[in-house]
């Protein structure tokens, strides 16, 4: 309710003056005015005769009396007439006609009363002023990611103008927030919010902010593996060009969504990505994680990119037994492959071209060879496309 120095936040009763007239036109009294805030129901009383009687009270829209009102909706507005001749009215609206908040939407009603064995009164002007109710409107913040950081609530508040409106802040714990303290606030939770125009009483329906912050710094971690066959894995080591590697977020606390760079241009979004370098170099990688309330948090490592090569072929080997199965090279930085085997006519026995392949087993055309001496010839390219090309003698031992 509208607060005022002259008037009481409480209806008003008005004397009405009765004069004997032999007038047959309509006459008004002095108004009395009532006022109200946007969005309340009022009742308005006409003067009664101090003598007791009964009137008949009728309701107008106009000084003449030639409009009268009755119970029901008019132009979007709510009366009922009530028995004892007041009138309540429910949805009278603020009208902007001015530029300054301090002027209030007028409405004007007037009302007669007709006494048993007297003439009609005069009619009764009663004014109904409306005054503005801000429309409060706020936005959420963004979740501080610093444990110590703190928001200003007044930058989530449209238009903020403490020297227009005044406002009512509680902290989420219901406790009213004095305005010069509003710009540093520290508590997770939901302020309510409600604003009214300097001075006026007439306040807007509660608002909320919420605020989320950090309860601590968190750090991601990762590391990285690369398969290098045969049920053997290095993890965290140096990396050759050409060669996968899984990079996986070993981060010990809940993570919405990942972020990679791999430091050579190229970024993944998946959480456990694979990658590989196509050049030598030192790479700073940066796993950046996003935790359940929006925060991003970044960790980096460098991993070193090495343009090496390794090329170990066995001197034996002995199919029959439970090692040394098959004959292939051991090698690492390797690209691709073309391996041969001969007997020592000349006869090529075995060949492949896959890194995958297990090895020669020591037989031809499905039957075993018989134990001896053997040639092979290896054509290998490196990773940065170098040709490296190894043969020699081994034994084959059953």
């Amino acid at each position: 309710m509208l607060k005022t120095a002259s008037h009481k936040a409480s209806f008003y009763f008005f004397q009405l003056i009765l004069l004997l007239s032999a007038s047959l036109y309509a006459q008004t009294t002095d108004p009395g005015t009532l006022e109200i805030c946007e969005g309340e129901p009022v009742t308005v009383w006409p003067s009664l005769n101090p003598a007791g009687d009964s009137p008949d009270v009728t309701w107008y829209h106009d000084s003449n009396g030639t409009v009268e009102i009755f119970s029901g909706i008019d132009d979007g507005i709510e009366y009922q007439i009530n028995a004892d001749g007041s009138m309540t009215i429910v949805g009278l609206a603020y009208e902007s006609t001015a530029n300054t908040y301090i002027q209030a939407s007028t409405y004007n009603y007037y009302v007669g009363a007709s006494y048993q064995n007297l003439p009609t009164s005069l009619l009764e002007h009663i004014k109904v002023r409306v005054f503005n109710v801000p429309d409060l409107k706020t936005t959420r913040p963004a979740a501080v990611c610093d444990p110590t950081g703190s928001v200003d609530l007044s930058d989530f508040i449209d238009d903020f103008d403490p020297l227009v409106f005044d406002y009512e802040i509680l902290d989420p714990s219901g406790n009213s927030i004095p305005m010069d303290e509003i710009y540093k606030q520290t508590q997770n939770g939901v302020y309510s919010i409600r604003s009214s125009y300097k001075d006026f009483g007439c306040w807007s329906p509660t608002n909320t902010i919420e605020v989320t912050i950090a309860e601590s710094l968190l750090e991601p971690d990762f590391t990285y593996e690369v398969d290098l066959g045969q049920g053997s894995v290095q993890v965290n080591g140096n990396l050759q060009v050409f060669q996968p590697v899984d990079f996986k977020d070993a981060t010990s606390w809940n993570v919405v969504s990942q972020h990679w760079s791999f430091g050579d241009g190229n970024e993944s979004n998946i959480a456990n990505p694979t990658h590989t370098y196509s050049s030598k170099g030192s790479y700073p990688v940066v796993l950046t994680a996003i935790d359940d309330i929006g925060c991003a948090h970044s960790i980096e490592k460098v991993v070193e990119v090495s343009d090496d090569y390794m090329i170990i072929l066995p001197n034996a080997f002995t199919p029959a037994s439970t090692k040394n199965l098959y004959f292939k090279p051991e090698y690492k930085g390797i690209a691709s492959i073309s391996f041969l085997v001969f007997n020592t006519w000349g006869e090529l026995i075995y060949e492949t071209d896959s890194l995958e392949s297990m090895g020669w087993d020591g037989t031809w055309n499905g039957e075993n060879v018989p134990e001896g001496n053997y040639v092979f010839k290896g054509i290998f390219i490196t990773a940065s496309g170098d040709k490296i090309i190894r043969d020699g003698v081994f034994v084959l031992i059953r």
